[in-house]
């Protein structure tokens, strides 16, 4: 599949905010992490800025034994970041790391308060808690992106499920109709951002963690259209297992952190709570 263009759309010594956490949790989750936890997070630090470019970072990500491909920059700065926390802070994690960064807001903001320079602050801007509450939606978010894509990807494999394996694709899905076209969307983020971490953005024609990869997208939709008449079934039904795992790795990594955020960060219990129902099934 050839593609041109596309339409697209530090931490201080870490201090919980006491009143959140129940008190017999603190000494541990402030205690400095074990010797066998700083040589694991030794060894994820191949992560630094300067060792490793964005595309090996894809890569690398994708290699773990839970991998999987970040939909965005945002989305794979924020999972690098997070997996440091769950080597050096179990169980916390991504508790720890919340935690963590509403501190450091709160930091900055005294810092403004206290400086008679600094223009007064609004409401918002005095808000501690706003970051992280943006982040717990973000899992959130990327959790359930995860679970639909999953759905979109199971029923592509239904539409293949009995077609001739050498068949081009438009011809078993017709390219025409939005809805079926759109199912191939899930894998073909996939085999992009592969590409992208294998080949550079120049074989990908634009770069695939800054696309919407939605029906609403005309520019994507055109070159899965572009897609649907260069792959043949084979081609998919060979892949599809591989790209369904690693959805379901991301819907778990994400599922897991709104799990520790829930179980030890209650104030972002209103966030995590119907984010979980929903992602288990258990909305009404």
């Amino acid at each position: 599949m050839s593609h041109r263009t596309a339409q697209t759309r530090g931490l201080e010594q870490p201090t919980l905010p006491f009143e959140t956490l129940p008190p017999e949790l603190l000494p541990e989750l402030l205690s400095a992490p074990s010797s066998e936890q700083l040589a694991k997070f030794d060894e994820f630090a191949k992560f630094d800025e300067q060792q490793i470019n964005r595309y090996d970072r894809i890569d690398t990500l994708v290699r773990l034994e839970d991998g999987f491909f970040a939909a965005s920059l945002e989305e794979q700065v924020e999972v690098i970041g997070l997996r440091s926390f769950i080597i050096s802070s179990p169980p916390y994690g991504a508790a720890k790391h919340l935690a963590e960064v509403a501190t450091r807001q709160k930091n900055v903001i005294n810092r403004a308060v206290l400086d008679p320079s600094s223009a007064p602050l609004t409401d918002s801007q005095k808000d501690n808690m706003r970051a992280p509450r943006k982040l717990t939606r973000q899992y959130a978010d990327w959790a359930k992106d995860a679970k639909q894509r999953q759905m979109e990807l199971k029923a592509l494999g239904l539409e293949l499920e009995y077609a001739n394996p050498e068949l081009v694709l438009n011809r078993v899905i017709d390219p025409a109709e939005p809805e079926k076209l759109g199912l191939l969307l899930a894998f073909m983020r996939d085999f992009d951002i592969d590409k992208l971490s294998k080949e550079g953005i120049n074989a990908v024609g634009y770069d695939p963690q800054k696309v919407d990869y939605s029906v609403t997208n005309p520019g994507i939709m055109y070159y899965a259209s572009e897609a649907a008449a260069t792959w043949r079934v084979h081609q998919v039904k060979q892949r599809l297992p591989d790209v369904l795992r690693r959805e379901a790795n991301r819907q778990k990594f994400f599922t897991d952190r709104l799990t520790e955020v829930d179980e030890f960060y209650p104030i972002l219990r209103p966030i995590t709570r119907p984010a979980l129902d929903e992602l288990h099934d258990r909305v009404d």
